[in-house]
């Protein structure tokens, strides 16, 4: 499991200084957010209808509720199945034939004007897990609020997180799986899908 403790110091530092995303410089190399490269549109006939890409589930399974010290911030849901919530409520287990799956939420106060770079960063480097540290992607947008992605899969399993400042609150969703397959890259999108702010 992820430890915080230099994230947060790294945060403190930050708004000791008045660190904001303007001070923050852009990740180089391996570490920054990878590129895609788009394939050749291919055109269509203007009169035939748009194809739309199917939307996620939601997950439906119990709700967990990421919070400050302060309020609650966020949540979601766990997909449907015999998960267990361990620390207070913010881990979502699911013990496997392959071993145990983990869904934890975690909030942060005092991050406003920090940048998701920073973020992202301070949490690779933070990171102690098995396999690779985990590398930064694209950023994607849940609940209409744009967050990094942090992601280290391969044989090791899968490790997930979106992370996000909304206010003053960093939040973050991580999912560790002993597998990088179709079925736990689906249940990440259904957890996603099912999240809100509050």
């Amino acid at each position: 499991m992820t430890s915080r403790v230099l994230v947060q110091g790294l945060l403190a530092l930050a708004l000791a200084t008045g660190c904001s995303s303007a001070d923050t410089t852009e990740e180089s190399g391996s570490e920054g957010p990878s590129t895609s490269v788009s394939p050749t549109p291919v055109e269509s006939d203007p009169g035939s209808p748009t194809p739309e890409v199917p939307e996620v589930e939601p997950a439906t399974g119990e709700r967990l509720t990421v919070a400050t010290v302060e309020r609650d911030v966020f949540g979601f849901n766990l997909p449907e199945g015999e998960w267990r919530l361990t620390s207070s409520g913010r881990i979502g287990v699911l013990e496997t034939p392959a071993g145990s799956w983990n869904i934890t939420g975690g909030a942060v106060d005092g991050a406003d004007g920090v940048s998701l770079d920073f973020l992202a960063r301070g949490e690779r480097q933070d990171f102690i897990g098995l396999g690779p540290k985990p590398q930064r992607r694209d950023d994607r947008v849940v609940d209409g609020i744009e967050g990094y992605v942090l992601e280290a899969g391969g044989r090791d399993g899968l490790y997930y997180q979106f992370g996000s400042v909304l206010g003053d609150n960093w939040v973050t969703v991580t999912f560790e799986f002993t597998e990088d397959s179709p079925e736990t890259r689906g249940v990440i999108e259904s957890v996603l899908a099912s999240a809100a702010w509050q």
